[in-house]
């Protein structure tokens, strides 16, 4: 056994890890059952005003409850924790899988790794009160500078092109039910199905998401540069966008209740049983 190898099955036999991994992917979980709230209230007009589709948004609400920064705190280390866990998926996992198969789950688990690292550090920083570049205006911002000049069309471009194919392959994540095999033992019926749909809804919104980026450096139109809430309020905007958004809510919360399940049987790679 190589070190990475040995040290990778001494971190995940490590029960205060195992205890935060399950942490995050309930955090993970209730910050999508939370977002799915948002859009509901953003489908239905519901509470009039503007409502903000977003991590930000999300987080800011558990900011406001009682000791809020100290669950924000918590929450931040338990999908640091769950990074890691992705990260140590991706270098040593699915030695059952060979050649392209093995190969494209672990770079999923990079992928996973990185947001929840992102959101991570999002809900540490306003745990700890610190300002960050965070946010739909700053994304949207830093966007609209880039189509001001043909260069950075091209990598608005790229990077709505990039985000439809992960959303393609988050669909084909549950779609195929992939995610079953990185659960222990036999998955229930209901969670299987739970997860093929918040995979599904998961994957369609980042496609859409990246189909408007795409479509704002094609147009050099602006407005359609943005994050989860551009995409939200241009389909709620749509013949029937009511039932649109109740339709993605639902996916959503689908993905939360699933998260929920993970956590009780989520599988490490190199980890003794």
């Amino acid at each position: 056994m190589s070190y990475v190898a040995a040290f990778g099955t001494k971190v995940q036999n490590n029960k205060f890890y195992r205890l935060f991994v399950r942490v995050g992917l309930i955090v993970f979980g209730l910050v999508y059952g939370l977002l799915g709230v948002l859009v509901l209230q953003i489908a239905w007009n519901i509470n009039d005003g503007y409502h903000d589709a977003s991590f930000v948004s999300v987080l800011s609400e558990v900011e406001n409850l009682p000791f809020g920064n100290l669950i924000l705190i918590v929450a931040a280390t338990g999908l640091f924790v769950i990074a890691v866990w992705q990260l140590i998926e991706c270098l040593l996992g699915y030695t059952h899988l060979g050649g392209i198969r093995r190969f494209n789950r672990r770079i999923a688990s990079a992928g996973r790794a990185l947001i929840y690292s992102s959101v991570a550090v999002l809900a540490l920083f306003m745990g700890l009160n610190i300002q960050g570049p965070f946010g739909e205006s700053n994304v949207g911002g830093v966007l609209a500078r880039l189509l001001e000049s043909t260069a950075g069309r091209w990598i608005v471009l790229v990077i709505g092109c990039v985000a439809i194919s992960i959303g393609i392959g988050q669909v084909g994540r549950g779609l195929g039910r992939i995610f079953v095999d990185e659960m222990l033992g036999k998955v229930p019926r209901w969670v299987v199905a739970l997860g093929m749909i918040g995979y599904g809804m998961l994957g369609l919104s980042l496609t859409l998401i990246g189909a408007l980026v795409a479509w704002s450096a094609i147009s050099a139109l602006p407005r359609y540069a943005g994050t989860m809430d551009t995409a939200i309020h241009f389909l709620v905007g749509l013949p029937l966008g009511s039932i649109l958004g109740t339709i993605v809510a639902a996916g959503f919360i689908c993905f939360a209740v699933f998260c929920m399940a993970w956590s009780t049987r989520p599988l490490h790679a190199t980890a003794q049983y």
